[in-house]
């Protein structure tokens, strides 16, 4: 529900709401994992953290998905 409303009402926008949605379903591993990757593709203004909130994918065993991203972030601190 919390999603639906944050699409319906233009708040993917604002990183802010996305990447706690997006820890969120991280947090229920793999029974939300592919909510959270949906919402992850259609955010137009990825940053670090919407990056390193995905890191859910290792917790679910999809090691080749999850190197494939950190591959394509733009932008890696370390």
């Amino acid at each position: 529900m919390i999603h639906t409303q944050i699409e319906k009402n233009g708040f993917l926008g604002d990183n802010f709401l996305p990447n706690a949605l997006i820890d969120s379903y991280s947090k229920f591993e793999e029974l939300c994992i592919n909510a959270a990757w949906k919402l992850f593709m259609v955010m137009e203004d990825k940053d670090v953290v919407s990056w390193n909130s995905m890191a859910g994918l290792l917790k679910v065993g999809q090691l080749s998905e999850a190197r494939k991203l950190f591959d394509e972030m733009p932008e890696k601190v370390g």
